[in-house]
Parts: structure tokens; C-alpha cells; sequence
């Protein structure tokens, strides 16, 4: 059988014949193009399926659905995480592998409008009246620089210069001083349809964030050598943020040592799983690793089990002493009626730790304060 040339991915007489499946020729000639184009991430997922010539093993992202699909010297079925895409890929019984479905999310549609481009972008602004100046980083790279700030925005700006003027603004409300130094900094701009997290609360499940949580996740490995760095997710951002360390453990990638902040700002996924990766990354969280606002009971009451979990971690300098502060003077603020119940049960939550009766007592002790704050400012 003649193989249609336009589908081929892999190279003559170089290992195994890898193709794309004539049912996703479409979403096929849109990755080549973004590829010829010159788009760093389409560039890296076209070369990480041509490495399948070699076979899938040894590659960190590589997922087996069902381990009984495993035969003695190969695969029958698996999935196969890329920059901007979910392949799903088959090895036939001619020795040939085929993606079978080439999943893209939006990252990709938006190729071909300037204003909406998704990827790196650095930020510049001489003084509050001069205009934002943006420029895309074709190398998917964030600026090597100690102390630079990386903001990933909200996927729901409508343009690169409005996602970097609300950033700026953000930066500026939840890091005090440190937010003021935003004349230059860099900005991962996601253009979803809408905001993640809207309709799923657990960051690692959102597909619409594949692509864009692969960039952020290729930066971070390019930028393990620099200190001082403050990672930013506003918004909707934490989905994106949350799948890019996920990416980034599982390519041991470590920042260790190297005195990286993060933050999520009024954030719309779960901090949990956000905090965990951050730990494991080597990142410090700082006084607080959460801003809140709006009414945001999941994230407030989310946001306690962080705090549990930060008091249980030794590398975390967060004590049981700056734990019992915020739940007395109602730092948690968002956390909605009845949440005296979901503060008093979240340390016996699985998963959470215990910390102890001081801090059960005085998570009760914050929640009646924050209703009571709430009674107070609906009269």
C-alpha cells in the first residue's frame, strides 16, 4: 500500500514508518504548517513523533491506558503527550505506527491571528504612560535572566497587551513591593475560548489546557540555571500552571536551590495538586502561596489544605504558628456560609495530615470570624 506523502512524519530508512491516520489529515497539514512557519512547539511535537521511529521506550511521555495492552516487544495502543497535542497512537501489524487521533487544542487555531498567538511573550513599559510593548519569543524560551517574573495569564484576555496589563495590576496587588518591578518581565499567553476551570475544578483534567501547559512546561526546562524567579498564574492561569509542573517533574526537571517563588492569584483550579508540584519542584511559596477574592469557597476551603499540608513539609518554612494566624484573623477570606463545617472537617480530609487539636480548634475559631465578617458586610 502506497503511504500518501502528506502524512508521513518520520524520514526513509530511518527505523519504523510513522504516519498520521487520513482521518486526521486536517488537524495534520495544521501542525505542519505551524511547523514550516517556524512555531517552536509545533516544531518540538513534529520532532518528538518522528523519535517513534525508534520505538516509545525510554520516553517520559509515553502513557500505557491499559498495562494489559503490553506485549512481549511492543504496544498495541498508547497515548503520547506533546506541546499542543494528544496523540493517540497504534502500531499495526505491518510494523507500522499510526496516530490514529491527533487531538489540538485552541493554541493551535490561533496560529494564524497575530493578536491572539499563543506562547512566550516578553513585556516592556518604560513608565505607567507608554504603551505595552510585547514581543513573541520565537524559541518558546523565557529571557535568561536571575529575578525575571513570569506571569501566566488568564486564557480568557482578549489580546496579548490586555493580558499583560492585567498582570501587571495583579502582580502589583498580591506582591506588595515586589509586584512594582513589572516594567520587564515575561508573559505566557494562553488564548482558550474561556476561562479553565470554569466547569472542572481539578487542574490535571482540563484537555483545553494541553497545549499551552506544554509551552510553560518546555521553558521551565530551559531555564533550570537562573535564580531568583517568580512564577505568577492568574487566574485561570493555575490550570495551565498546574499541568506545566506536572510536565516538568516528569521530566526531572528541579529548581532546587534556587529560591523560585510561586503564586496563584484569585486562581480557579484546585491549589492542592499546584502546591504539591511546586514542593516537589523545589519552589518556595512564600507567606502566602494563594490570593483570594471574589467568593471562592472551593479554593478557600482548598486553600486550608494547602496550609495543612505546607506545616508538614520541612522544606517549607510556613509554621503551624503562621497557620493558626490566618485562620484567626480570617485570611481565608472567600470561604462561603456553612463553612464552619468544611474548615473544621478539612484536616480529616484524605490526603491532608493532621496537624493537630490547636489547629482544628483554631480553623473554627477563622471560619466563624470570616462569617461573621460576611454577616457583617451583607447588612
Amino acid at each position: 500500500m502506497t503511504l500518501d506523502k502528506s502524512l508521513l512524519i518520520s524520514k526513509p530508512n530511518c527505523g519504523k514508518q510513522i504516519y498520521f491516520a487520513p482521518s486526521e489529515a486536517e488537524n495534520a497539514a495544521l501542525l505542519k504548517r505551524a511547523a514550516r512557519e517556524g512555531y517552536y512547539y509545533a516544531v518540538l511535537a513534529l520532532k518528538q513523533l518522528e523519535s517513534l521511529a525508534s520505538g516509545p521506550c525510554g520516553k517520559h511521555n509515553v502513557y500505557i491506558p491499559n498495562y494489559n495492552d503490553v506485549k512481549a516487544h511492543s504496544f498495541q495502543m498508547f497515548h503520547i503527550y506533546l506541546p499542543g497535542i494528544r496523540a493517540t497512537v497504534e502500531r499495526r501489524s505491518n510494523d507500522r505506527y499510526v496516530v490514529s487521533k491527533l487531538e489540538l487544542s485552541d493554541g493551535y487555531k490561533a496560529i494564524d491571528k497575530e493578536s491572539r498567538k499563543p506562547g512566550i511573550y516578553s513585556i516592556t513599559q518604560p513608565n505607567d504612560r507608554a504603551p505595552v510593548t510585547v514581543n513573541y519569543k520565537k524559541n518558546g524560551r523565557i529571557t535568561s535572566q536571575d529575578g525575571r517574573i513570569v506571569v501566566i495569564a488568564d486564557t480568557n484576555h482578549d489580546g496579548v497587551e490586555n493580558a499583560a496589563q492585567i498582570g501587571k495590576k495583579c502582580l502589583t496587588e498580591a506582591l506588595g513591593l515586589l509586584g512594582k518591578h513589572t516594567r520587564e518581565f515575561d508573559l505566557l499567553y494562553s488564548p482558550a475560548k474561556t476561562r479553565l476551570g470554569r466547569r472542572q475544578f481539578d487542574p490535571l483534567a482540563i484537555t483545553d489546557g494541553y497545549a499551552f501547559s506544554s509551552l510553560l512546561a518546555n521553558a521551565m526546562t530551559q531555564i533550570q540555571n537562573k535564580k531568583d524567579l517568580v512564577w505568577f498564574a492568574e487566574r485561570g492561569g493555575s490550570a495551565i500552571f498546574s499541568q506545566a509542573m506536572e510536565i516538568a517533574l516528569r521530566n526531572n526537571v528541579s529548581f532546587e536551590g534556587m529560591n523560585h517563588l510561586a503564586h496563584l492569584y484569585k486562581p480557579t483550579t484546585s491549589p492542592i495538586q499546584a502546591a504539591k508540584f511546586a514542593h516537589a519542584l523545589g519552589f518556595t511559596l512564600g507567606d502566602n502561596f494563594t490570593t483570594l477574592g471574589g467568593f471562592q469557597p472551593r479554593v478557600a476551603a482548598s486553600s486550608l489544605m494547602v496550609n495543612a499540608l505546607r506545616v508538614k513539609n520541612a522544606a517549607d518554612e510556613y509554621s503551624l504558628k503562621d497557620y493558626g494566624k490566618d485562620l484567626a484573623k480570617g485570611a481565608m477570606d472567600g470561604v462561603a456560609v456553612g463553612g464552619v463545617a468544611v474548615l473544621g472537617a478539612s484536616l480529616a480530609l484524605p490526603g491532608v495530615p493532621a496537624i493537630g487539636a490547636v489547629g482544628t480548634t483554631l480553623s473554627c475559631i477563622g471560619a466563624l470570624h470570616l462569617l461573621y465578617k460576611k454577616s457583617r458586610n451583607r447588612n
